[in-house]
C-alpha cells in the first residue's frame, strides 16, 4: 500500500524484480494519479484517504492472502506541494495539502496496528 503520488515504491519494487500481488494508492492529486495509472495499470487506486475505511483495505489484504504468508508493505511521503523547496517559502504541515502528512501517519498507525496481528509490515 502507498502513499505515494506517481508511483515511485512500485517502480523501485518492480525493479528489483519483487513480485507485488496488491498495489493500493491514495492520491487525489489526477496528474499524478494519471503517471502512476499509466505505468502501473494494476494499481488500485483508492482515491481520498479521508474517505476510505481502513477496515476494507484490511479485508482485501485477507482476501489476496488468506494465509497471511504476504509481507505488507506501506510506503509513503509528504504532499509534495507544500514541502518542496523549489517554493520560496513552503507552507509545511500548515498548507492545503501539507495536512496529509499527519493524515497518513495517523492511518498508517491504524491499519498497522491491524496488520501486525495477522502479517509481518514494513513501514518507510
Amino acid at each position: 500500500m502507498f502513499f505515494d503520488g506517481i508511483a515511485t515504491a512500485a517502480y523501485v519494487l518492480q525493479e528489483l524484480k519483487i513480485k507485488v500481488p496488491l498495489f493500493m494508492a491514495w492520491e487525489t492529486d489526477l496528474d499524478c494519479h494519471n503517471v502512476a495509472s499509466t505505468h502501473f495499470p494494476d494499481i488500485w487506486a483508492r482515491g481520498d484517504i479521508d474517505q476510505d475505511d481502513l477496515r476494507d483495505v484490511y479485508q482485501e489484504i485477507l482476501k489476496v492472502d488468506p494465509e497471511h504468508k504476504a509481507m505488507v508493505l506501506i510506503a509513503g511521503g509528504a504532499p509534495c506541494h507544500d514541502y518542496t523547496l523549489i517554493k520560496h517559502d513552503p507552507k509545511g504541515r500548515q498548507g492545503k495539502t501539507g495536512r496529509y502528512f499527519d493524515v497518513m501517519m495517523d492511518k498508517v498507525d491504524q491499519l498497522k496496528a491491524q496488520l501486525e496481528r495477522t502479517h509481518q509490515v514494513v513501514t518507510m
